[in-house]
């Protein structure tokens, strides 16, 4: 898997100029420990995840909707970047869950876990909400490893 997320992590640089207009927080660069590719640096967002938002009691439904359909522009617009860019006709998010969506204080967002999409002729890394319950599991421990 870390090959894959490298190749990833390459191709959404090399093409970066196509997705820049995209509120998402794309890839800077891989971290290497041992030499070994282990995450990737993005700019810092300061935001909370959607999750929170959707489940705040205290936020207007406006502000909800709001966010929600900024999450479908956002996907519309990689629909148009995949149509206008052959290269790019394989672009997809890959990881779509309200976790991985930050909202900022003023109520902008923005994409995050890119790293994990499908992008001209990589092999997608599977989705958390797209793996058998049995990997999930594989999965969590893997990350687990990489923060101790």
């Amino acid at each position: 898997m870390v090959k894959i997320k490298q190749h990833t992590i390459k191709l959404l640089l090399d093409n970066k100029s196509y997705l820049e207009e995209l509120p998402i927080a794309i890839p800077e660069e891989g971290i290497k420990i041992d030499g070994i590719l282990r995450g990737y640096q993005t700019k810092y967002i300061k935001g909370t995840p959607l999750s929170y938002i959707l489940h705040d009691q205290n936020i207007s439904i406006e502000h909800k909707i709001s966010c929600l359909k900024q999450v479908g522009s956002l996907l519309r617009n990689m629909e148009i970047i995949r149509n206008n860019n052959p290269h790019l006709k394989n672009l997809f998010y890959n990881d779509i869950h309200e976790k991985n969506f930050l909202v900022t204080n003023d109520y902008e967002v923005i994409g995050i876990d890119f790293d994990s999409c499908a992008i001209q002729n990589n092999t997608a890394v599977q989705g958390l909400y797209s793996m058998m319950l049995k990997h999930i599991q594989i999965s969590n421990n893997k990350y687990k490893q990489c923060i101790q």
